[in-house]
């Protein structure tokens, strides 16, 4: 599968979420609706988005910034709390899903540019350091006492699986499904199937819960599915048509619990 690589963003050659909404749209159009009208009894499986949903997207990027600090403190000599500065100014400025921040750091460095494809690979291979939105795995041992638990997940497939073994979902989960693996990306249909043929489930008994509209709903609400938006991504996609968002909205992935104790 063809493809770039910077340090915020997978991108494939191979799949695009526009021509994959194009066919779709119109019967997506019919499919929306009202978060009053959510039923939620026959619901069997959760399905969860992982970055910026599970856990916040920029603590991975923090803990990337230091290993690349002390990488460049040992090999260009410079002190480390000077590129950790100019890193949180980038990220500040450009939100944590930027893909050249490094291209930014040199230049305020003034170093040769020719360093960049080093210092992704540094941040890359490196073992992260991040944790849970707060409340996340408490709630995932009680919903797996009910529910079967999955997560659908794009980017580059050995940095998904070290953030997720980082976070200890891999033992709380029962199937992890990791779109690079199939030379896929959200918001493809057959990734959404592929729990379908998995669960034995269909339609309304499963639900997607994720952050980003451009990519997260498309393919669950195509095939039925119940779908949550929470509102702790970066909010960059609020001029999406209304057929791309979920049907239900929720400030914190922890209020899910609340929501299906309601059904």
């Amino acid at each position: 599968m063809a493809s770039n690589w910077r340090i915020g963003v997978y991108h494939s050659t191979s799949s695009s979420w526009f021509w994959f909404c194009f066919p779709i749209f119109f019967v997506l159009v019919s499919s929306c609706v009202s978060v009053a009208n959510h039923n939620l009894s026959k619901i069997q499986a959760i399905i969860f988005d992982l970055d910026d949903t599970l856990y916040p997207q920029i603590e991975y990027k923090r803990s990337g910034f230091k290993v690349v600090a002390a990488w460049m403190a040992e090999k260009i000599g410079i002190d480390p709390k000077i590129v950790l500065h100019e890193l949180e100014k980038i990220l500040t400025k450009f939100g944590a899903s930027y893909p050249y921040m490094f291209d930014r750091l040199v230049e305020r460095l003034d170093l040769n540019p020719d360093i960049v494809p080093e210092l992704i690979r540094v941040f890359i291979e490196h073992e992260p350091d991040i944790n849970c939105f707060d409340g996340v795995v408490p709630m995932l041992e009680r919903l797996r006492k009910k529910y079967r638990l999955g997560i659908l997940t794009d980017g580059r497939l050995s940095v998904q699986k070290k953030k997720v073994k980082a976070l200890g979902l891999d033992k709380m989960i029962d199937k992890i499904l990791y779109s690079d693996e199939l030379g896929l990306e959200k918001p493809a249909i057959e990734l959404f199937q592929w729990y379908e043929r998995t669960f034995f489930l269909k339609g309304r008994e499963l639900i997607y819960v994720g952050d980003n509209p451009k990519k997260d709903f498309l393919g669950a609400k195509h095939l039925n599915w119940e779908s949550v938006k929470v509102a702790t991504g970066e909010g960059i996609y609020q001029r999406l048509s209304s057929c791309c968002q979920a049907r239900i909205n929720l400030d914190s992935v922890v209020d899910l619990e609340r929501l299906l104790s309601e059904k």
